[in-house]
């Protein structure tokens, strides 16, 4: 299950979900939209509160591949 379904099945808001891993409404806005990738510590919040029915793996999806910094420090997709 990704965060989206998640939050929706449990009726949970993306700013009440902030509160609850420690970030703001708008980083856990972006996460769901796939615009921001959460640090590994972060995604173990999530895990942890969501009682791993979000994992490691729901994050990286072919719509949401990985991406790396490239040298000048813009993000680039992982082929």
């Amino acid at each position: 299950m990704n965060l989206k379904e998640y939050l929706k099945s449990r009726s949970v808001t993306h700013k009440n979900f902030g509160k609850m891993i420690g970030v703001s409404q708008s980083y856990v806005t972006r996460i769901v939209l796939g615009n921001q990738n959460p640090s590994l510590a972060l995604m173990q919040r999530i895990i942890e509160v969501t009682d791993g029915e979000v994992n490691v793996g729901d994050f990286f999806t072919p719509e949401n591949p990985p991406k790396l910094k490239s040298e000048k420090g813009k993000k680039t997709e992982n082929t």
